[in-house]
């Protein structure tokens, strides 16, 4: 869980091993897929970003989804 200390928001962060980035970008693009593709797009979680991070000098995708729960 991460904050917006501009908006006071939460949003849910995941942090993707940089050996399982093709996997990240399956996911991601899955669900980019569905949310504009299906009829019932409200039941699946909103993503909001996907970027790079350097953690260490590794470099790591992520992305922001909407926060589902605590």
């Amino acid at each position: 869980m991460v904050l917006n200390i501009l908006t006071n928001e939460y949003y849910a962060l995941k942090i993707q091993n940089p050996e399982d980035n093709s996997e990240l970008e399956t996911e991601y693009n899955n669900i980019i897929y569905l949310q504009n593709n299906s009829n019932n797009s409200n039941n699946i979680g909103k993503i909001y970003d996907k970027f790079v991070i350097k953690l260490d000098n590794i470099a790591h995708n992520c992305i922001l989804f909407e926060l589902l729960g605590n």
